[in-house]
C-alpha cells in the first residue's frame, strides 16, 4: 500500500499543493502530510518507513526527516479507539481524536523551533546542502495545475520493479524493528513489574497535576512517564481503577501526543537511516511531555467538563 502511495503520484500531488502551509508552520516539505496520513491510517512504523524512504531519496534533509519522524509519526486512529475502549471512555472518541490532532500540531510547531530538532543539520543523506527549490505561484488554481502535472509525471514511472524493491525493503525494515525491540522491552517491562521506579518519578509530577486541577493526580502521575516504553501502558495502569472520566481522558490523550515510545515508533526510528540517537529521543519525549501536560489538561477540562 505504501509502495502504491509513493509511486502513484499522490505524494507529489499532495506535497506540492500544501507545500507553503507545511513550510510556514512546521518547516518541512509537503511530503510530510502523506507521512502523517500513513501513520493515522496504519501505524507509526509505516509512517517512519515512508519518512526513511523519502530521506534516502533526498526528498528530506536530515533535519526535516527528524522533524517528521518525531513529531508526526502518530499511532493509527484505529488504535486510538482501542485506547479509549480500554479506558472505558469510548463515547469520547471524537473528542480524543480532535484534541490529539490539535495538540500534536501545537507540539510540532514548538518543537521544530527548539533543540534538539532546531540544531539538526539541514543537509541531505549524502551531505549535499539543500537548495531553495520552492516554486512560487500566484494562486491556488495555478498551484493545483502544477501539482496535477507533477503527480501524473510520477505515476508514469511506476513499474513492477518498484513494487518488488519496496516490498523487499519493507520486510528488511520490519525485521530490524523487531530485533531491536526485544531487549529494551524486556528490560523496561521488568522495571515496570518488579520495581517502583515509575511511581517514584510520578511523585514529582503529581503536584503539577494537582495545580492543573486534575482529579486523582497521584494515581495517574506515573502514567505520564511510563508511555516512553509502550503506548498502551499508561492506560493499562489505570484500567479497573475508580478514577474520574476527566483523568482517563487526560491519560489517553497524553499517551497519544507523546508520540515517542520504544516499543514501536522509537525503535523504528533507530532502525531507519534517519540520523537520530537514543539520547535525542529521550530528550524529545520528556520535552513533548512537559509541554503537552498543561495542553492536555486544558483539553480535558474543556472536552469533559
Amino acid at each position: 500500500f505504501v509502495t502504491v502511495i509513493i509511486e502513484s503520484g499522490l505524494v507529489e500531488f499532495v506535497s506540492f499543493l500544501i507545500e507553503p502551509f507545511m513550510r510556514k508552520l512546521f518547516k518541512i516539505p509537503g511530503y510530510a502530510a502523506v507521512d502523517c496520513l500513513s501513520s493515522f491510517v496504519s501505524s507509526a512504523s509505516v509512517g517512519i518507513y515512508l519518512t526513511d524512504s523519502f530521506y534516502k531519496e533526498k526528498k528530506y534533509t536530515a533535519k526535516e526527516a527528524g522533524i517528521v519522524a518525531t513529531c508526526f509519526s502518530v499511532m493509527s486512529v484505529g488504535f486510538m479507539a482501542v485506547l479509549t475502549t480500554m479506558a472505558d471512555i469510548e463515547y469520547l472518541y471524537s473528542n480524543v481524536l480532535f484534541s490529539s490532532f490539535i495538540i500534536i500540531s501545537i507540539l510540532a510547531f514548538i518543537c521544530v523551533r527548539i533543540p534538539p530538532l532546531s540544531q539538526k543539520p539541514d543537509v541531505f543523506i549524502d551531505g549535499a546542502a539543500k537548495l531553495n527549490d520552492t516554486v512560487k505561484t500566484t494562486g491556488f488554481m495555478k498551484r493545483f495545475q502544477i501539482a496535477v502535472k507533477k503527480g501524473t509525471e510520477k505515476a508514469e514511472e511506476f513499474s513492477p520493479q518498484h513494487f518488488i524493491k519496496y516490498f523487499v525493503n519493507t520486510i528488511l525494515f520490519a525485521q530490524k524493528v523487531v530485533s531491536i525491540m526485544v531487549t529494551p522491552m524486556v528490560i523496561v517491562m521488568s522495571l515496570v513489574t518488579y520495581t517502583s521506579i515509575f511511581d517514584i518519578i510520578g511523585i514529582v509530577i503529581a503536584p503539577v497535576l494537582e495545580f492543573l486541577q486534575l482529579p486523582d493526580a497521584k494515581t495517574i502521575a506515573s502514567a505520564c512517564i511510563i508511555g516512553i516504553t509502550e503506548v498502551s501502558l499508561p492506560v493499562i495502569t489505570i484500567m479497573g481503577l475508580d478514577i474520574s472520566v476527566k483523568s482517563r481522558f487526560f491519560v489517553v490523550v497524553l499517551s497519544i501526543v507523546q508520540v515517542i515510545y520504544f516499543a514501536e515508533s522509537a525503535n523504528a526510528m533507530l532502525s531507519s537511516s534517519i540520523p537520530i540517537t537514543v539520547k535525542e529521543l529521550i530528550v524529545m519525549f520528556f520535552l513533548r511531555t512537559v509541554i503537552a501536560i498543561p495542553l492536555v489538561a486544558v483539553a480535558a477540562h474543556i472536552m469533559v467538563g
